[in-house]
């Protein structure tokens, strides 16, 4: 009985930890693969916006409260996606600003 107990417990320490490291693979990706800072300021209050990124500075400012809501996790982490893809795919545009 012990021997099943400790092979579950590893088994959700295993799926605990991949459920943390999704939660970050985004953040990971845009500050260390990117170089690419994330600013969470009140935008949504302020702008009626849940992100952009700031040209020209390696910035994504994200709505505070996105990113403190644990309720919205999967609309953050869709949200900072979002914005790295337009700084990928509008780059040559940024360029010219």
């Amino acid at each position: 009985m012990k021997k099943v107990y400790l092979n579950f417990r590893k088994w959700a320490m295993q799926c605990w930890q991949n459920i943390i490291a999704k939660i970050h693979i985004i953040e990971y990706i845009i500050e260390s693969g990117f170089g690419i800072r994330i600013d969470p300021v009140p935008l949504k209050v302020q702008f009626a916006v849940e992100a952009f990124p700031a040209i020209g500075k390696n910035i994504i400012y994200v709505d505070i409260g996105l990113m403190d809501d644990e309720r919205q996790e999967r609309r953050y982490r869709f949200t900072l996606a979002e914005e790295l893809a337009h700084i990928i795919l509008h780059a040559d545009i940024y360029k010219k600003v």
